[in-house]
């Protein structure tokens, strides 16, 4: 259950990062040093990796047959999704093909519906973090075609990903932070449970903010660059309100109950503070970005 509390905690929210980092590219912020284009990537396999890390603890802690067996099952589905989504993304490469009408709309409603599918498929089967892992695998291949082949021109380039995060910024965001608000009951959560959630979210991200600073060394980034790094990976929303409900649910009736409501205490806590975090240091982002205004602090 430690194992598991982690992998959830650590999860980045692309709710977060991925719109802010999109507009640092957008308005050229970083373009030198490559920092939103880092932080695109390293979210997304970060987020990839705690849901197959998620997937696997998962039915080792509540599995009620073989663990062999259970295991097998899971690596075998995390394998698939991983192949479906590359299949998926290189039939994205061809089609629409790039010289059609509209190829951008067309990209854009292609990759939603077959998200859509994927995600609302595997949760018919009882298999959701495939729907996921498979999501993020299409989604990231097919980007590398379409903004190799729009690399000439700039104000094409992004245009898939400035449509989805448009829509993303106008509702769809708000419809995800109201069901948080919905799916968390706070009368489970008790006093004690809260100062214990307190505790493990300020070790947490002491630690982390310590861990990226210090992997990130070695990159050529200055160190208000480094410091921007720690903390973008520290906005917590999407995925533990997806992931700490459904612990909750299966630890139902279980001696590991008190400890599923812990994550959930911890996550709700997070969500809280993390998130505004989140948004604040994008307001700061142009200045760690411009080397004139940090070379009283930082040598550029």
């Amino acid at each position: 259950m430690s194992i598991l509390f982690g992998i959830i905690l650590a999860a980045t929210s692309p709710a977060v990062t991925i719109p802010a980092m999109l507009d640092l590219i957008k308005n050229g912020y970083g373009s030198s040093s490559g920092v939103p284009t880092a932080l695109l990537a390293s979210c997304t396999i970060d987020n990839m990796t705690c849901i197959a890390g998620y997937s696997v603890s998962v039915a080792l802690i509540f599995t009620t047959v073989k663990i062999t067996y259970e295991m097998a099952i899971t690596f075998t589905t995390i394998v698939l999704s991983v192949v479906g989504g590359v299949v998926g993304g290189r039939v994205l490469w061809v089609f629409p093909h790039e010289g059609s009408h509209h190829v951008h709309f067309t990209r854009g409603v292609l990759l939603i519906s077959v998200c859509l599918a994927l995600n609302y498929g595997t949760l018919a089967i009882e298999c959701p973090s495939a729907g996921v892992i498979a999501t993020v695998i299409l989604s990231m291949v097919a980007s590398m075609r379409w903004s190799e082949n729009a690399f000439c021109f700039l104000h094409l380039q992004y245009k898939e990903a400035e449509s989805l995060a448009l829509m993303w910024n106008f509702f769809a965001m708000q419809i995800m932070f109201s069901l948080i608000g919905y799916e968390f009951d706070f009368r489970k959560i008790h006093t004690r449970t809260v100062f214990k959630a307190f505790a493990i979210l300020g070790v947490g991200t002491v630690v982390r903010i310590i861990a990226v600073f210090l992997l990130s060394f070695g990159c050529g980034l200055r160190l208000a660059e480094q410091f921007f790094m720690s903390v973008s990976f520290l906005s917590k929303a999407t995925l533990q309100a997806a992931l700490a409900p459904q612990v909750v649910e299966r630890s139902e009736g279980t001696s590991m109950h008190k400890e599923a409501v812990l994550v959930m205490a911890t996550c709700v806590i997070g969500i809280i503070i993390m998130a505004p975090i989140g948004t604040l240091y994008t307001l700061f982002a142009a200045i760690v970005f411009d080397c004139s205004l940090l070379n009283i602090f930082f040598k550029c």
